[in-house]
């Protein structure tokens, strides 16, 4: 049976987008949407829903779900929904919220759900859906789709709606999109056609209620291909990224600041003399794994040093007292410079000076910049970093962060090391501080597997060479520096 009545509503003043009329109208049980920023796929999967789930008198389920269901709270229930249910109120439809479960039950019977692909296993075995949508699928875990969602669609037949913005090649999301490519949007690479899914794809220049001056001003300030890939929506691989081993899937979920036991408190500080000054707390467990708590990231630009010191200050003592923090700051912030006078005496300080007179308790960092960087890859590698969704500044960071491109006659240079692209880096850099500088360092884990017990070493005795008499002195780093 289906739903007696359609209520499709767009909280835009009526102002529904030619792509998304395509989608709406498509009769395709699985609808792919592949969009850029600000093309509106999440207020269309939203609108979809609730606007069904206001006319379904079968007293079925119509659920949201983004990869955190903190995220989707925040997203949706706060902001989304809000202004649907407004325009609900204005024509008259009635139901009933409940904030805490973050359902909206109309009068019709049928029920509009937000949740989180993190609580995967509070929805597996669900028969009352009449429709999903799966946002931000790229983040998602593939098991979540193959073994709860897809059999909970089965009674009733439900559609879905998967929509994300690219991630590269390789996910499910991108295998998603090709199922239902019949057209040969995405790409020319051979794909399986199914035809219950039809893939739609729109640009962030396909939204023409943006300014068109922002989508500009981005493209001018970021790299070709995080421009491709954000905004013009397409599949790409990154060349050059520093942190390939970085995956939202893996290093970012919800992290709770403990309230007790044995943890290392730690942050790092990046100066912005003229731009941003980054701040990033974390802690540390006794086996090494370092958690970057709830919005605790800051980046602010403008701002005096007392200013950021301020603010720093109150997102340390939201999770701790200031003195148990031990801050990594940026070396350079300790140069001298002059000043100004203060009662006609040239006064010479630095701007680490400054935060220590507001008492933000740092250190110098280590700013061997490459050693840094391998040591931050290994913790990703080690899935030993772990990052709040909140924290998306960081995460924009780490996901663009790449090499800058070597000039032709430098390439295989020995003596010429690789260099980050100096751009949108400060978050990242506040990480490597804090993770390289900290006085013990965890090591990779290399496998879970013990080795067989009693071990068996064999002893390898090299025959003597002609020249055994002389012997080559060891080369050990002097302890002296």
């Amino acid at each position: 049976m289906k739903p007696t009545k359609t209520v499709y509503l767009d909280i835009f003043e009526g102002q529904i987008l030619p792509w998304q009329i395509r989608a709406r109208d498509s009769k395709a049980r699985f609808k792919v949407l592949v969009a850029g920023r600000k093309a509106r796929k999440t207020t269309f999967i939203v609108n979809k829903l609730v606007g069904d789930a206001a006319g379904d008198t079968r007293g079925l389920k119509y659920v949201y779900i983004a990869p955190f269901r903190k995220q989707a709270k925040k997203i949706v229930w706060d902001d989304h929904l809000g202004r649907i249910l407004k325009l609900f109120n204005s024509v008259g439809l009635r139901y009933k919220q409940n904030a805490s479960e973050l359902t909206v039950r109309f009068d019709s019977g049928s029920t509009f759900v937000v949740d989180g692909q993190d609580n995967a296993e509070g929805l597996r075995g669900e028969s009352d859906w009449a429709a999903v949508g799966a946002d931000e699928y790229a983040s998602w875990r593939p098991y979540v789709w193959q073994e709860i969602i897809r059999p909970n669609l089965q009674v009733h037949k439900a559609y879905c709606l998967i929509g994300g913005t690219p991630k590269g090649y390789g996910n499910d999301f991108y295998r998603m999109a090709k199922l239902g490519d019949h057209n040969g949007i995405i790409d020319d690479k051979p794909a399986i056609h199914d035809p219950e899914f039809e893939t739609f794809y729109a640009t962030s220049y396909d939204n023409m209620y943006t300014d068109r001056e922002e989508i500009e001003s981005a493209k001018r300030q970021s790299t070709l291909e995080f421009f491709n890939q954000e905004y013009l929506a397409l599949f790409t691989r990154f060349t050059g990224l520093i942190y390939p081993e970085f995956e939202v899937s893996r290093h970012v979920h919800p992290v709770e600041y403990p309230e007790s036991g044995n943890i290392e408190r730690i942050f790092g500080l990046d100066f912005g003399v003229r731009g941003y000054t980054a701040a990033l707390p974390a802690f540390v467990r006794t086996d090494g794994h370092v958690y970057i708590p709830e919005n605790s990231e800051y980046k602010e630009s403008g701002r005096t040093a007392k200013d950021n010191a301020d603010a720093i200050k109150i997102i340390l003592t939201r999770f701790s007292a200031l003195n148990q923090w031990q801050g990594y700051a940026d070396p350079s912030g300790w140069s001298k410079t002059q000043q100004g006078l203060r009662l006609g005496i040239p006064m010479v300080w630095s701007i680490a000076d400054e935060y220590l007179e507001e008492n933000i308790p740092i250190a110098r960092a280590n700013n061997e910049v490459n050693a840094g960087i391998n040591y931050v890859k290994q913790l990703f590698k080690a899935d030993r970093i772990h990052i709040d969704p909140t924290n998306e500044r960081l995460i924009d960071e780490i996901m663009q962060y790449q090499w800058l491109d070597q000039p032709e006659k430098q390439i295989g240079v020995k003596n010429e090391p690789e260099k980050p692209r100096k751009f949108n880096d400060h978050l990242v850099d506040a990480l490597r501080y804090m993770a390289y500088s900290k006085p013990t360092a965890p090591q990779e884990e290399k496998s879970n597997q013990l080795p067989p017990f009693p071990a068996k070493f064999e002893l390898k005795i090299e025959e003597p060479s002609d020249d055994a008499d002389q012997i080559t002195p060891l080369d050990f780093p002097s302890i002296m520096g």
